[in-house]
C-alpha cells in the first residue's frame, strides 16, 4: 500500500470529475493546504508540551511510582518528537529557500508531518492512561486509554488509510 502526498480521485469509484494531475508547478493549495495543516497541530502539541514541561515542579510529583515517571518521560519525549516534526517543514523552508522543486518538498514536508502524528498519537493515548492512572488506577487508566486510544486509530489512521471519504456520497454524485 502505498500512501499518496496529495490523491486524486479514483477513476471508476463514483465521482463524476476527477481532479487534474499536478505538475508540481500549477498546485498552490496543496502547500496552503499543508500549512494550513500543521497550523492546527503546531499549536495543540506545543499546548502540550508547556504542560507537561511543568507537572516535574508540582507538588505531587513527588509520589509518582517510577513506573509513572518512565511513562511521563516517554510521554515527554513523544510530544517533543512530535513537535519537531511539525515545526520541520517550515524550518527546512526557511534554511533550504529558495525551494526550486517544489512538489518534491511538498511531499518531504507531508511526510514530516505524517511521521510526526506517529508520536503525538502515542503521547496522546499515554497522556490519558497517565492521568487516569494518577487520579483513579491503573485500570480506569487502561480503560481511558483505549476510550481515545480506539477513535485516534479510526479517525487519523484508518479512514484516511481507507480513503473513506472517497465513498461519502456528495450533491455532485446525485447531478
Amino acid at each position: 500500500m502505498s500512501i499518496r502526498t496529495f490523491p486524486q480521485w479514483r477513476e471508476g469509484e463514483g465521482q463524476t470529475e476527477p481532479n487534474p494531475p499536478h505538475d508540481g508547478k500549477n498546485a498552490p493549495d496543496d502547500l496552503s493546504d499543508l500549512l494550513e495543516e500543521t497550523r492546527i497541530l503546531l499549536p495543540g502539541t506545543q499546548v502540550f508540551a508547556g504542560f507537561l514541561i511543568t507537572l516535574p515542579f508540582q507538588s505531587r510529583f513527588d509520589k509518582l511510582s517510577t513506573m509513572q515517571r518512565n511513562l511521563y518521560l516517554l510521554i515527554v519525549v513523544t510530544v517533543l518528537i512530535a513537535l519537531i516534526c511539525f515545526i520541520a517543514p517550515a524550518a527546512y523552508h526557511r534554511i533550504a529557500r529558495p525551494v526550486h522543486r517544489k512538489q518534491a518538498y511538498k511531499v518531504l514536508a507531508t511526510w514530516f508531518v505524517i511521521i510526526g502524528l506517529v508520536p503525538f498519537s502515542l503521547s496522546t493515548i499515554l497522556t490519558t492512561y497517565f492521568i487516569i492512572d494518577v487520579i483513579v488506577g491503573p485500570g480506569f487508566g487502561v480503560i481511558a486509554a483505549l476510550l481515545v486510544g480506539i477513535p485516534i486509530a479510526i479517525l487519523w489512521w484508518l479512514f484516511p488509510l481507507l480513503r473513506i471519504h472517497d465513498h461519502v456520497p456528495t450533491p455532485e454524485m446525485d447531478e
